[in-house]
């Protein structure tokens, strides 16, 4: 507490008149971005760690290539094309003042471009790869490392866990631009052996990467951990997808198929080698290959279930851990010409172990079974700054067809209309697909969506959509065919230096319902309402934003409430960021979210219910140019309860206090 004090004195105590204006990190737009769009936390950490890399390795808009710039994810798929047909039209790009010209482009993006791209007038040399000696004169390496002190016990603490209660990581890179970049990552979860047992050798998942780009016909280039995207993920995408507020992902490619695994998740990856060619000007060619070890439990000669949780805290956890094989090698095919482009791929998977889920209960009777797994697609689509069009059909080796199918128009610059129509098979499996759904699979769903965005004027905007979906097979708590629709409207009116934001979400779902002789009945919708509404203001220094989210189920008489204030401050070298939420659920079902501001290559979105507290304080000190170092605490108090959580992980008090250091260092 002395600490934190002595910190927030020096906040204070900060001259107000600093030499040059500060302006906010793009971590603080970053929080806008994830309260426009509706990004589920997986995505959001992928999204959040693939920004922090082009932080790191900024575009160069002089005279930058349609590749180059599809490497900026925040902008939409006409927001790219439009900063591509001004590059292709006039040449060169000037200065950054230029993208205030183009009109897709809102203002809250302009601001986040200027963190990820420059304007800087150098001679292309696409041809020339670096020498090693370049390599290593003029690489940047960065060297990562936090660790997490939790100031209690769990009762897995004290008994049960096999190693010690503090999670750290470590992060090592060497990057030379967009050409090169080597990496390892370690990580260690909270309770996972360091350097005992079976992590004799330190710490509990290792990530190795290494990926070059622009090595004459060979576009990209992978060693170890990577992952592949192509066309719109309905056969192969273990990346990120955003969501539907932002539906880009269902009509945009991938800027490269190939991306370097830097994150700490340990499942969402391929291990091997893989590489793009350029066969012709338009016609490029991805190999891949992949052999892995794997969690999952184990039934006698086959796999039950595959794990990706990556904890391996428990003997048990232990015994799970890598003992299963899974191989994959795929190829894209994929024919570019201006805004046109159009491909195939194909994807073989191959367990060590057959896959023979439990499939007692009727809703898991098409789940994936067997060793072999053979899917493959076709994709095309045509992409402008007015009219996006795009779609990928693919089938699995049962015959069974997945196909997703999009149109963005955009009638007038402040104006942009998008559909979406989906069709997954129940039958449909692959083991990496990953696209625009409602169920979070690529399974059992066909559905269509209506969004538009409209940019009333330079204050004022207005997003929404309606996405109707209907599941022709059964699924977890639902015994027959069901529906659901998800409607959402939100607006923002900025007024000098403040803005005023009212996003509101209503969603029906058909669920099972209880009766009182044990039956379960297919009722009608369960009706969720969520609501919120944001004020932000942002000074030269401070910026302030006050949040009320509201959340209603009546039909389980569950209702939920979150008052949170946020206060971010930036002097020079130090910066800071606060947090005070008050919550109050009725349960879990009305549980409540908020954004908080995290050390670097982390991300946080944590979930509240119940009725408590919750406080973070995070302070950021750049103590050299090269040197950055930053402290995090959370704080959370519940009124209604004892102790927190359940089994191993169960807190025998009613506050839990969390401290988390990171350090940065780049030569």
């Amino acid at each position: 507490m002395r600490t934190l004090c002595l910190t927030l004195l020096l906040i204070v105590l900060c001259p107000l008149t600093a030499e040059s204006q500060n302006t906010p990190e793009w971590q603080h737009l970053y929080e806008q971005l994830c309260d426009c769009d509706d990004i589920d936390s997986g995505n959001a950490e992928e999204l959040h760690e693939l920004l922090q890399e082009l932080a790191d390795s900024p575009v160069n808009l002089y005279d930058a290539t349609p590749e180059d710039i599809d490497r900026l994810l925040f902008l939409s798929t006409e927001q790219r094309a439009e900063l591509n047909q001004y590059i292709s039209r006039h040449g060169h790009m000037l200065s950054m003042g230029e993208t205030r010209m183009l009109r897709t482009i809102d203002p809250l993006r302009l601001q986040l471009l200027d963190f990820f791209a420059y304007v800087k007038a150098e001679e292309r040399q696409s041809n020339d790869f670096p020498s090693l000696r370049d390599m290593a004169k003029y690489g940047k390496t960065t060297i990562a490392s936090s660790i997490k002190l939790p100031l209690y016990n769990r009762a897995g603490d004290r008994d049960g866990y096999c190693g010690y209660k503090y999670k750290h990581w470590t992060r090592l890179t060497h990057r030379l631009g967009n050409h090169m970049q080597i990496g390892l990552t370690a990580t260690q979860d909270a309770g996972e052996p360091f350097f005992a047992g079976r992590n004799a050798w330190g710490y509990d998942h290792y990530g190795f990467h290494a990926i070059i780009r622009q090595l004459g016909p060979i576009k990209t280039l992978a060693i170890g951990q990577y992952k592949v995207k192509f066309g719109r993920g309905l056969v192969v995408n273990n990346g990120f997808a955003i969501g539907k507020l932002t539906s880009d992902a269902a009509v945009s490619l991938p800027s490269y198929s190939i991306t370097p695994n830097t994150s700490r998740n340990e499942s969402r990856y391929m291990q091997g080698a893989a590489a793009t060619l350029a066969l012709s000007k338009r016609l490029s060619l991805t190999v891949f290959a992949s052999h892995r070890r794997i969690d999952a439990t184990i039934k006698g000669d086959s796999i039950r279930t595959i794990l990706t949780t990556g904890y391996h805290r428990t003997p048990s956890e232990l015994e799970r851990k890598h003992n299963a094989t899974q191989t994959a090698a795929g190829m894209d095919l994929m024919w570019r010409k201006g805004g046109f482009h159009a491909g195939i791929d194909g994807l073989y998977t191959r367990y060590g172990k057959p896959l023979a889920p439990d499939v007692s209960q009727p809703y898991r009777r098409y789940y994936p079974s067997g060793r072999d797994f053979i899917n493959a697609s076709v994709y095309y689509g045509y992409i402008s700054s007015r009219l996006s069009a795009g779609g990928e059909t693919a089938v699995n080796g049962d015959g069974a067809i997945a196909t997703l199918n999009s149109l963005s128009l955009r009638p007038a610059s402040s104006l942009t209309l998008t559909a979406v129509q989906r069709m997954y098979s129940y039958r449909y499996h692959s083991p990496f697909a990953s696209a625009f759904s409602d169920g979070g699979k690529v399974q059992n769903e066909s559905g269509f969506y209506l969004g538009v965005s409209w940019q009333m004027s330079s204050s004022c905007s207005l997003t929404a959509y309606s996405d109707y979906a209907y599941h022709p097979w059964l699924r977890y708590r639902v015994s027959k065919d069901s529906h659901s629709w998800d409607n959402l409207v939100q607006t923002s009116l900025t007024l000098g230096s403040c803005t005023l934001s009212a996003r509101y979400r209503l969603r029906l779902r058909q669920q099972d319902r209880t009766l009182e002789d044990g039956t379960r009945h297919l009722a009608d919708n369960k009706t969720e309402h969520r609501a919120r509404l944001s004020l932000t203001c942002q000074g030269t220094h401070l910026t302030m934003k006050t949040s009320v989210d509201g959340v209603s189920l009546p039909q389980l008489s569950s209702h939920g409430l979150m008052v949170s204030q946020t206060a971010s401050y930036t002097c020079g070298a130090l910066s800071a960021s606060m947090l005070l939420a008050w919550f109050d659920t009725t349960d879990y079902e009305s549980r409540v979210y908020t954004y908080e501001r995290n050390p670097i290559y982390s991300f946080s979105f944590p979930s509240f219910y119940g009725n408590g507290m919750h406080a973070s304080l995070f302070v950021k000190a750049s103590l050299t140019r090269r040197w950055m170092l930053s402290l995090k605490a959370d704080y959370t108090k519940y009124f209604d309860r004892d102790h927190i959580s359940s089994s191993l992980q169960r807190i025998d008090s009613s506050a839990k206090t969390d401290l988390e250091l990171t350090t940065s260092l780049k030569f």
